[in-house]
C-alpha cells in the first residue's frame, strides 16, 4: 500500500526537524501530515504512530516557536527601538550638524574678530604711545612754563619793587621840582623888587613932570640900559635848571627872550615914568619924587 511509506516518511521527517529547521519545511510538513492523516484512516497503528509523531514534533517544535515568536516581537521591538532611536540619531545628527555649523560660523566670526581686535589693538597701542609721548611732552612744557612762571613772578616782583621805587624817585623829584620853583618865583620876585629899585633911581636933571617929547634921547637911555641889566638878572644863571628836558631853557633862548625883551621901548603911563614899568611884576610901586 502506497499510504504507509508515505506515513512512515511523514514520521522520519517530523522526528527529524527540530528548531532549525526551515519555514518551508514546516509549512510542507503540515500538508503532509494532513494528507497522511487521511490515508491512515483504515490503519489504526499509523494513525497512532503519526499522531505520536505529530505530539513528539508539538514538544519540540512549540517551544521553539514560542521562543522564536518571543524573539521576534522582541526582534520587532528591538527595531521599533533602533528605528526611534534612528530618528533621535538622525534628528541629534542634524543639531549636531547645525551646532557645528553654527560653530564654525562662531569660530570663523571669532577668527575676524579676533584679526580685528588685534588690529584695533595695534591701532590703540600706537595711539597710546603717542598719546603718551604727548603727555610726556605737554609734562615737559608745564614743567617748563610753571618755571617761566615762577621766574616771571620772581621778575614782577622786583619790577614791582623797582617801580616803587621809581615812584618814590620820582615823588622826591617832583617834591624837589616844586621847591626849585617855589624857589625861583621867590628869586624873581627878589630879583625884580631889586631892578624896580634900581630903575627908579633917576639922574638929578631928569624931571618926571616934564613930558616925554621935551626929553633928549640921551635922557633915555639909562632906563633902557637898567632894563637890559634887568633882562640879564633874571636869567639866572646860577640856578641848577630842572631835572625834566622838557621843562629846561637853554641859556641862548633866555638871553635872545631878554634881548627881545630890551628892544621893546618903555611905555609911559599917562606920559609919566614914575608910575609903573611893563617888565616888572604886576605890583604898583610909587616913586618918590626928587629933591
Amino acid at each position: 500500500m502506497s499510504y504507509v511509506p508515505r506515513a512512515a516518511t511523514v514520521i522520519s521527517g517530523l522526528e527529524a526537524m527540530d528548531a532549525n529547521a526551515k519555514l518551508v519545511s514546516i509549512a510542507k510538513a503540515g500538508k503532509k501530515i494532513e494528507h497522511a492523516t487521511k490515508d491512515l484512516r483504515c490503519d489504526q497503528d499509523l494513525a497512532e504512530a503519526l499522531l505520536r509523531a505529530v505530539e513528539d514534533f508539538k514538544e519540540r517544535i512549540a517551544p521553539a516557536f514560542i521562543e522564536l515568536d518571543a524573539k521576534r516581537r522582541e526582534v520587532q521591538k528591538l527595531n521599533r527601538d533602533y528605528a526611534s532611536a534612528l530618528q533621535a540619531a538622525t534628528t541629534r545628527h542634524r543639531e549636531v550638524e547645525l551646532e557645528r555649523d553654527r560653530a564654525l560660523y562662531l569660530a570663523e566670526q571669532a577668527v575676524q574678530k579676533t584679526s580685528d581686535y588685534e588690529g584695533s589693538l595695534l591701532s590703540l597701542r600706537s595711539d597710546n604711545a603717542t598719546l603718551t609721548e604727548r603727555n610726556n611732552s605737554l609734562e615737559a612744557s608745564d614743567v617748563r612754563r610753571k618755571k617761566a612762571i615762577e621766574a616771571l613772578g620772581t621778575d614782577l616782583k622786583a619790577k614791582d619793587a623797582q617801580i616803587e621805587q621809581y615812584r618814590q624817585t620820582i615823588t622826591e623829584q617832583k617834591n624837589r621840582i616844586h621847591r626849585y620853583k617855589a624857589r625861583i618865583e621867590e628869586l624873581k620876585i627878589q630879583q625884580n623888587t631889586r631892578v624896580e629899585e634900581k630903575a627908579v633911581v633917576l639922574p638929578d636933571e631928569i624931571d618926571l613932570d616934564e613930558p616925554i617929547s621935551h626929553r633928549s634921547h640921551h635922557q633915555s637911555l639909562p632906563c633902557v640900559r637898567m632894563q637890559q641889566e634887568s633882562s640879564d638878572a633874571m636869567d639866572f644863571e646860577g640856578m641848577p635848571g630842572p631835572l625834566f628836558s622838557s621843562e629846561q631853557v637853554p641859556q641862548s633862548l633866555k638871553r635872545k627872550r631878554a634881548e627881545e625883551r630890551a628892544s621893546k621901548p618903555l611905555r609911559p603911563v599917562n606920559g609919566n615914568f614914575g608910575k609903573l614899568f611893563a617888565t616888572g611884576p604886576k605890583r604898583s610901586f610909587r616913586v618918590p619924587k626928587g629933591p
